[in-house]
């Protein structure tokens, strides 16, 4: 789970656009990590392999693609 945080910066840096669907953004492993913005805010989704829900957290959207937000779950 180290990794995590850094998969949160690579979504962040790469949410310049706003999406209209959940996309995923990192791959490791039986892990996969999705963004998709809801109501506004960026919501992150961790899946296990055969989609089985791990959890889900949801932050601001990021001012700049740039600056680094913090999403707390």
């Amino acid at each position: 789970m180290a990794r995590l945080p850094l998969a949160l910066i690579v979504v962040l840096a790469v949410w310049c656009t706003p999406a209209l669907a959940e996309m995923t953004v990192a791959k490791r492993g039986d892990l996969e990590l999705r963004a998709r913005e809801k109501g506004g805010r960026l919501c992150i989704t961790l899946l296990r392999k055969g989609r089985y829900y791990q959890g889900e957290a949801c932050g601001s959207v990021p001012r700049s693609p740039h600056r680094p937000q913090l999403v707390e779950g």
